[in-house]
């Protein structure tokens, strides 16, 4: 497993409803290392499946061994401009996004729509951030985090 690595570029924040961004080649690195040590770490230890009660032992284990990269993928989105500030508590489209049973739904959001997911559903968890497990639990995070990730790595902004 590979471990955190430091992020070197000046924060800027969320950026704003249909502001364009641009990453340097090494934020688009940085946010490829980010998503593929995901994807590792829930390969070997899958969060979805487990029925057990809050602060239970495999909980505690997975909550622990997840937190450093939740932590990263946070000041990441937040400092980097990855982030959208909009009316997220208001976004009805989103909430139909999630309720959708579409498989490929994630393969529709254009990049806007994926950061404005990506903001809505950080800002969502905000009050369970000690609980790393939280924003990771339903794989939608997860899920529009890859496909967000693979749009900015091919250049799509």
């Amino acid at each position: 497993m590979r471990t955190n690595r430091e992020i070197g570029w000046e924060e800027v924040g969320p950026s704003q409803e249909g502001e364009r961004f641009i990453f340097s080649q090494e934020q688009v690195d940085q946010l490829v290392d980010i998503n593929e040590r995901f994807k590792e770490l829930e390969a070997e230890f899958p969060i979805g499946g487990w029925n057990s009660g809050f602060g239970s032992e495999r909980e505690q284990f997975l909550d622990d061994l997840y937190y450093p990269l939740v932590s990263e993928v946070l000041h990441f989105a937040w400092g980097s401009g990855l982030m959208i500030e909009f009316d997220w508590p208001s976004w009805e489209e989103g909430q139909q996004w999630l309720d959708s049973d579409n498989p490929c739904k994630w393969d529709e959001m254009d990049v806007e729509m994926a950061r404005k997911m990506v903001s809505a559903l950080i800002r969502s968890d905000r009050g369970s951030y000690s609980a790393s497990l939280g924003l990771l639990r339903s794989g939608n995070f997860l899920a529009v985090f890859d496909h967000l990730t693979g749009m900015i790595a091919r250049g799509e902004r």
